[in-house]
């Protein structure tokens, strides 16, 4: 079926495919009624025994979605190398029209004698387009990564192939390297194309270079290195690990003195800033990122991605009357961007993180109370709390509901589920506990926690060839570390209860998929009932952490687990820096605190 979509130069596919292959192999939205829809996963996942006996029992009436555009998807077991083969033989039978046969035939003349490289910039809607609201990974390549590329791949070579979907950028490329190869050079009458058949010419022309370098999950790219007999790959991978950071941030600052001039840069810029940001910002500091954040919004204020990041990290500085505002923008540019989930989840995702850390810590600018007519008083902030409680579940319920592209979207919704859970505890909270909070709150500095502590460095955005890089988690989970440390601070010392321990399930330690570890634990509840305190709040400290966790998930089994427990279960888990001891009885393991609304904590027997 052909994409009709709402970009016109791709609504016919005439210019590029013959009407006699249409004919035969062409299908409509109203031949797919009625069809059996099968994910790839069906043929990915089995061997090639396993794929013809799921098929066997299906009839005629069944269609495979296929999720890897122009990529080879095969029975795991199926050897790589003759699937490649089958690829290439099977683009090879397609009919083209008479305009695109004779492109390919010129492609397949040309670059006989001489083995080049090629690199795809992507610069067109992911930059300026409907898609330039999130920050994909796999289909953007910063621009001081593509200058390193292409300073290498002419020093190896002598000559380059650059193909991109940014006239601009492509002549600003050409002035600096003079040895570089557009397509237009090989390809008469180039720039009188229909724009279809100038994407074909440079997919065709691609194929034939030695090596083919770009984003790693471009179909474009893909498309072209598969016709080759190649994979593409990454242009950051030809800047070694341990110069990545430098060689992205030196170049940021030389394109930052160029915007003035060549106004086009801007957004690759802010979007350059963006990816340092969320690669690299752990081993920054926290002011920095902020000015840096704020320069990305100066030059592309309308990128959705853009505002998100500056209203993450105006939040964890302690400038939340600034998050508050590039939260507001980031939900309004989402809302108006259509058929991206991506861009939905990421703006709501910033708008309950920024509102859940102006309900518990305050609206404050960085250093002061936020002027107010008069403080509010405790009861006041609990009946604020409680009626944002409302919007940030269903928030929190439409993000598990979505299914973005990039990330997933149950992880996204656990790191608010703690965000959440922090306003829910506070929201039940004695008005002592309240007034330390607002007493505390001004002082606590975001600035101080060391992200260092809770993951290690990333070497760069695609040292994992089977994984897309996490940004929007990271940057959610680094939320969450915040506001647990925040908590953690400013609720100890704790008040300590000399009673008899709560008893507790707190010995478990997972790691995630961006290599936080979460101490996973369980409190009784309503415990409050026999004269005790409530396990509404969990509080670790050690010698040099202290965090806190709201308890939140109920666990019907726990009574199996330790034994009869009054009124049931409540589940937490809290970020904590690699390397914590084990949740053991020897006199280094951390302690564990049930907090009760009053501030009163009880250690917890650890299991």
């Amino acid at each position: 079926m052909w994409p009709e979509g709402r970009d016109p130069y791709i609504a016919d596919p005439t210019p590029l495919l013959a009407r006699s292959f249409l004919q035969r192999f062409e299908f409509t939205e109203e031949d797919l009624r009625g069809l059996t829809v099968l994910p790839e996963g069906e043929i990915l996942f089995r061997d090639r025994a396993g794929v013809r006996e799921r098929f066997a029992d299906l009839d005629e009436h069944v269609l495979v979605e296929i999720q890897h555009p122009f990529d080879i998807v095969r029975p795991r077991d199926d050897d790589p190398a003759e699937a490649a083969r089958r690829f290439i033989n099977a683009f090879q039978s397609i009919e083209w029209s008479d305009e695109a046969r004779q492109l390919v035939d010129l492609a397949s003349a040309w670059n006989a004698d001489e083995v080049i490289s090629a690199l795809h910039v992507r610069g067109g809607d992911i930059v300026s387009g409907r898609w330039r609201h999130s920050m994909y990974y796999g289909k953007y390549m910063p621009l001081p990564y593509v200058t390193h590329a292409a300073e290498e791949l002419t020093r190896e070579a002598g000559h380059l192939l650059i193909l991109s979907d940014n006239a601009m950028l492509l002549a600003w490329l050409r002035r600096r390297f003079d040895s570089i190869v557009t397509a237009a050079d090989i390809v008469p009458g180039y720039d009188q194309l229909p724009v279809m058949l100038r994407a074909f010419a440079d997919i065709l022309v691609m194929s034939r270079c030695g090596s083919v370098y770009g984003p790693s999950d471009s179909a474009f790219s893909t498309l072209a290195a598969r016709v080759g007999g190649r994979r593409v790959m990454p242009a950051d991978r030809l800047v070694p690990p341990e110069r990545q950071r430098t060689v992205l941030s030196s170049g940021i600052r030389r394109a930052e003195t160029d915007v003035a001039e060549l106004p086009f840069l801007r957004p690759f810029v802010a979007r350059d800033i963006v990816w340092y940001l969320d690669v690299f910002g752990d081993g920054v500091p926290l002011g920095e990122q902020l000015d840096l954040a704020r320069r990305a919004a100066a030059l592309d204020p309308d990128a959705m991605g853009v505002t998100a990041r500056l209203a993450h990290l105006a939040a964890l500085h302690g400038d939340r009357q600034e998050a508050a505002a590039a939260a507001a923008a980031a939900v309004r540019l989402g809302r108006g961007v259509e058929r991206n989930p991506d861009v939905l989840v990421e703006s709501l995702a910033t708008q309950v993180a920024v509102e859940c850390f102006e309900l518990v810590l305050g609206r404050r600018q960085r250093g002061r109370l936020h002027v107010l007519r008069r403080r509010a008083t405790p009861e006041e902030r609990r009946a604020t709390m409680r009626s944002a409680l409302d919007g940030l579940r269903s928030s929190i319920q439409l993000v598990r509901e979505t299914q973005p592209y990039e990330f997933e979207s149950d992880a996204v919704a656990e790191d608010l589920r703690d965000l959440v859970g922090m306003v829910e505890w506070l929201s039940e909270a004695d008005d002592a506990v309240l007034t330390v909070l607002e007493g505390r709150g001004v002082s606590w500095d975001g600035t101080a926690v060391d992200m260092g502590l809770f993951r290690e460095p990333t070497p760069g955005a695609h040292h994992d060839d089977d994984a897309i890089f996490p940004g929007v988690v990271r940057n959610l989970d680094r939320a969450v570390i915040h506001l647990s440390q925040a908590i953690g601070s400013l609720m100890a010392p704790v008040r300590e209860d000399r009673a008899a321990p709560m008893r507790g399930y707190v010995n478990q330690v997972t790691a995630s998929q961006t290599g936080v570890q979460w101490l996973r634990g369980w409190v009784t509840e309503n415990v409050e009932r026999e004269g005790r305190l409530v396990g509404g709040l969990a509080l670790v400290t050690s010698a040099d952490f202290t965090g806190g966790a709201a308890a939140t998930s109920t666990l019907p089994d726990f009574d199996a687990i330790v034994g009869p427990t009054a009124g049931g279960t409540v589940g937490f888990r809290m970020p904590v820096p690699r390397g914590l001891a084990r949740m053991t009885d020897n006199a280094d393991a951390p302690r564990v605190f049930g907090v009760a609304r009053d501030g009163r904590a009880c250690e917890l027997q650890r299991g």
